[in-house]
């Protein structure tokens, strides 16, 4: 009915509001059947009309992220927060860009918390493909929206910070599509500086690994 989704509506946006407040992140993500549960199912929504609703529960849980006690537990949670994140991550450029921005955020959070660097990048079918098609896409220098620059910029942030993980380093360099990404980096619109600049820290540290070391110069 729609008196229930504009109440729900509502009820999702004031959570939003509370997730920005740094006090309220820990007690609402540890929230299991209340909070959590409500912004976990709304973040799952997928039909085009509850777009917003999903984006504003996104957007939450992006905020929850940024709680260094959170970290943990929301990478863990793997059909719950992860899955909502990492599905809406992986939208397409103009399908739910809010939802996609918050999402992508929300990950580059996560990849704070060194514990979760080894799986994020393990974890090739959903974070890893969602980080390094938003990374990759576009490559060319006409596209400068703001949609896609943020997206970039919030991936290959992620992307960084994965390539600080010793057990990323060898296979991050090997992989095609993260050189893709990170060489898409340098072909971009001159102003976007944070996207080359994490690009750039990207490959400083994974230049470290000796491994990498001759087949980066070649």
């Amino acid at each position: 009915a729609p008196e229930l989704q504009q109440a729900r509506s509502f009820a999702v946006a004031a959570l939003q509001n509370m997730a920005e407040e740094a006090t309220n992140r820990s007690s609402m993500w540890q929230d299991d059947f209340g909070a959590q549960a409500a912004l976990v199912e709304a973040a799952k929504l997928v039909e085009p009309s509850e777009k917003e609703l999903r984006g504003r529960a996104v957007g939450a849980l992006m905020n929850l992220a940024v709680d260094a006690g959170n970290k943990g537990s929301m990478w863990s949670d793997e059909y719950g927060v992860r899955q909502a994140l990492v599905d809406a991550a992986s939208l397409g450029v103009g399908v739910d860009d809010k939802s996609r921005s918050c999402a992508l955020t929300a990950l580059w959070c996560l990849a704070v918390e060194a514990a979760n660097r080894a799986p994020m990048w393990a974890d090739a079918e959903g974070t890893r493909s969602a980080l390094l098609g938003a990374a990759a896409e576009p490559s060319n220098k006409e596209d400068t929206s703001e949609v896609t620059r943020r997206a970039r910029e919030r991936a290959l942030g992620a992307l960084q910070y994965l390539s600080t993980e010793d057990q990323n380093k060898e296979a991050m360099w090997q992989d095609e599509g993260t050189r893709r990404a990170l060489f898409a980096a340098f072909e971009t619109d001159p102003a976007d500086r944070k996207s080359r600049g994490y690009a750039l820290g990207t490959l400083w540290n994974l230049s470290a690994c000796s491994e990498n070391k001759r087949s980066m110069w070649r």
